[in-house]
């Protein structure tokens, strides 16, 4: 009996949606209270978490945590 190879793919997180978020960027839809928030992603929205921020917040995803997301706020240098 042949046993079969594991193939290399060019898109390693084609079935790990929400790994595919890390590193981008994005508002928060709704306040982080408690360390639980949302984000909209596409045409969905996804549980994030982090300290306490408010609505409109830009975001990095640093990360995830079973089907939530870790966050980290953007901190503005424009002034």
């Amino acid at each position: 009996m042949v046993k079969a190879q594991p193939t290399e793919n060019d898109k390693p997180l084609l079935n790990q949606r929400i790994a595919q978020y890390v590193v981008n960027i994005y508002t928060l839809e709704h306040s982080i209270e408690n360390g639980s928030g949302r984000v909209r992603v596409g045409d969905r929205d996804c549980i994030v978490k982090a300290e306490e921020m408010p609505i409109g917040s830009r975001v990095k995803v640093t990360g995830t945590k079973g089907a939530s997301l870790s966050v980290e706020k953007l901190v503005d240098r424009t002034h």
